[in-house]
């Protein structure tokens, strides 16, 4: 009986493993907001990592963690090294390019819970004088082990409701519907290096 028991599990297992291997070596996750302000205006808030404290999930989502920001306030080479342990991960996100007012793109960087180097970005299509299209995406490698994890959990929904969530509480700051003031995370963050006003 155990002998087919185990056989059994072996056959789901390699099934399992031959399914993730069949899935892409890449992934790509985008979500679009319409706010209600010019790029001009949107641009600064994402721009420069500490402004992402009064909008972004992923900074917002754990008060405890210890957030080092370095590099230029804001452009290239503004960075954020943050660890919020197991419960929000650990890693450096890092300004790598900009195209004011229309374009921003991060290196970020995860040591925990497993490692990453994944392409996000930012992206601001103007719709008319006061309409601004935001697109927020992420890509990057898709290793074997992600594979295997994206058979249980849907990647592109568990972040793309956080990329919904940030782009909706950023168009409520602009829109006046948030005080910045009262969406800033508790902790106060580290800064180090040089800052460029």
């Amino acid at each position: 009986m155990l002998l087919y028991i185990f056989g059994g599990l072996a056959v789901v297992v390699i099934a399992v493993l031959l399914v993730a291997a069949t899935r892409p070596g890449t992934f790509r996750i985008a979500r679009t907001v319409t706010i209600r302000a010019t790029p001009d205006e949107l641009y600064p808030l994402i721009e420069e990592p500490r402004a992402h404290e009064q909008w972004s999930p992923f900074v917002r989502r754990d008060p405890a963690m210890q957030k080092i920001y370095v590099g230029p306030v804001r452009g290239v080479g503004a960075a954020l090294d943050f660890d919020g342990g197991n419960k929000s991960g650990a890693g450096r996100f890092t300004v790598t390019g900009v195209t004011p007012p229309r374009a921003v793109t991060m290196r970020l960087q995860m040591t925990k819970p497993m490692s990453c180097d994944n392409l996000v970005e930012f992206t601001l299509e103007p719709k008319g004088a006061e309409t601004t299209d935001v697109t927020w995406a992420m890509s990057g490698g898709r290793p074997f082990f992600a594979k295997v994890m994206c058979l249980a959990i849907d990647m592109d929904d568990m972040c793309g409701r956080d990329f919904l969530d940030g782009l909706n509480r950023l168009k409520g700051i602009v829109e006046g519907e948030t005080h910045p003031a009262a969406s800033t995370a508790a902790t106060a963050p580290v800064y180090a290096g040089a800052h460029a006003s």
